[in-house]
């Protein structure tokens, strides 16, 4: 009886520490996470430039559904970001047919004209964003932002204190402009020191996440 008490006991034993070196060694099943929880995993280190963090959630999302529209748009945004910027036209320019159903046609004529911007293109992105209508208030915001950089290039001076002016309306008291009013060499009123400063991420690759940028 004790023998065999014993060989219960070295058998329970090796199994949990076998079971142990599973869990710790990664080879217990783990539910596959579905689509839209990669996604949220990426969104928030997209919009901080961590690509290389969310990267692989897209991937791996797209692995899943290939054609996820909201994948596509961040693979675009990572593209933009590591300055695939050719790739990421095209795939923004890809996706614009199917923006106008999902409310994302804006945000992706915004996302190529600030890649025009910066390909210095700027009539090209210009004469974009001015066709862009949107009363999504982000995304207003970052095509005011990008007309004012625009007018700046092409040497309109005389617009650009209503260009900014645009865009502070858009942001409302959420956004201090002084960053902004400094780079284009405008004014900056003594109203707006005491305010905090939001970083300004229009420059940056966005993926349609709202408030932020």
């Amino acid at each position: 009886m004790q023998a065999s008490n014993k060989r219960r006991v070295v058998l329970y034993s090796t199994a949990a520490l076998t079971l142990s070196g599973l869990v710790y060694g990664g080879f217990v099943y783990r539910s596959k996470p579905d689509v839209p929880t990669l996604l949220s995993c990426a969104a928030p280190q997209l919009r901080l430039g961590m690509l290389d963090h969310a990267e692989p959630f897209v991937r791996q999302a797209l692995q899943e559904e290939p054609d996820n529209f909201e994948a596509l748009t961040m693979l675009a945004a990572i593209h933009e970001g590591r300055g695939r910027t050719d790739e990421a036209v095209a795939l923004y320019q890809q996706l614009l047919p199917r923006s106008t159903a999902v409310g994302m046609q804006a945000e992706l004529e915004v996302a190529i004209a600030r890649i025009e911007l910066a390909k210095g293109e700027s009539s090209k992105a210009l004469q974009r964003l001015d066709a862009v209508k949107t009363e999504q208030v982000d995304t207003l915001w970052k095509k005011q932002i990008l007309r004012a950089r625009c007018l700046k290039a092409l040497g309109r001076q005389d617009e650009l204190e209503s260009a900014v002016r645009s865009a502070e309306e858009a942001a409302g008291a959420n956004w201090n402009s002084a960053r902004l009013r400094t780079e284009l060499g405008l004014p900056v009123p003594e109203a707006e020191g005491p305010k905090k400063e939001s970083a300004d991420s229009s420059s940056a690759p966005q993926a349609g996440e709202p408030g932020g940028r």
